[in-house]
């Protein structure tokens, strides 16, 4: 929120409220409804179309069509014509392929999103970390590319890191034959993290994880090495972006992007 209050806390003509789903389909589908309803003066709008069923649940089109602006943070959601603004997951996997490289990797593996959410930041993400990869004769094979199954997206009280833990604990073998790991996020790194101490893999000794999303604060005791995507600087772009569309500005959508910067943690 201190992102968006840069914007509009010192304008006596705006009042700002969050509405959070907590990663409940149900949740945010009731949100969507309650904005179109109120009609609010405009919305900025966590996006979670690429997650598996969100496209099929929650019909967009009475946002699209009622004329509320509205700004997305996170990648395009098809039939939602608007600005947005996020993080680059190239950029991430620069960073994350980088430390590797520096850190001695010879044997790379990568969690991306589950089977089926066909989220396009998965596929920029692997294709850059194969790239710089290869620039060092490093190969990701392709036994160590890992998708879990999605049990927890969007349940009413999910847990983000069960995929990655059902998951390595029970390809324990195959997944601790990588020297380095990498993730989409903080919330898989922190399952797998969980799974391999369960499993006696000592973490970093001798396997070392790296996040392309970070989430997790400095005071969190299992805290991975993550790319910092500057939440509060997307959230103060993304306010400045409603407030001149609120204010009447009609030229075309933009889309802008908040470079990252790789913070040390527990994992490394």
């Amino acid at each position: 929120s201190e992102g968006f209050d840069r914007v509009f806390h010192s304008d006596e003509d705006y009042s700002v409220s969050i509405y959070s789903s907590q990663l409940s389909l149900r949740k945010y589908k009731s949100i969507i409804e309650h904005i179109v309803d109120t009609d609010l003066g405009g919305v900025i709008l966590s996006n979670i179309a690429p997650l598996r069923g969100v496209k099929d649940a929650i019909d967009i089109s009475i946002l699209a069509n009622s004329g509320i602006p509205v700004v997305l943070m996170g990648s395009g959601w098809p039939g939602l014509h608007c600005d947005n603004v996020g993080h680059a997951r190239r950029d991430s996997a620069r960073k994350m392929a980088a430390r590797a490289v520096a850190g001695g990797c010879r044997n790379p593996g990568v969690f991306l999103g589950a089977k089926g959410d066909n989220d396009p930041g998965d596929d920029n993400l692997l294709d850059e970390l194969n790239y710089i990869f290869d620039g060092q004769g490093i190969e990701i094979q392709e036994e160590n590319i890992f998708r879990p199954d999605s049990t927890q997206a969007l349940a009413e009280h999910p847990d983000d890191s069960i995929d990655s833990y059902n998951f390595t604990k029970n390809e324990l073998s195959r997944v601790s034959r990588c020297d380095w790991l990498m993730f989409h996020d903080d919330g898989a790194a922190i399952g797998a993290l969980r799974a391999l101490r369960e499993g006696g893999i000592k973490v970093p000794e001798q396997i070392k994880l790296l996040s392309g999303y970070r989430r997790i604060g400095n005071g969190s005791i299992d805290r991975p090495t993550a790319v910092d995507v500057h939440i509060e600087e997307q959230a103060r772009l993304a306010a400045w972006l409603l407030k001149r569309r609120i204010e009447g500005y009609d030229g075309p959508v933009e889309t802008h992007y908040v470079t990252g910067e790789l913070i040390e943690g527990e994992t490394t």
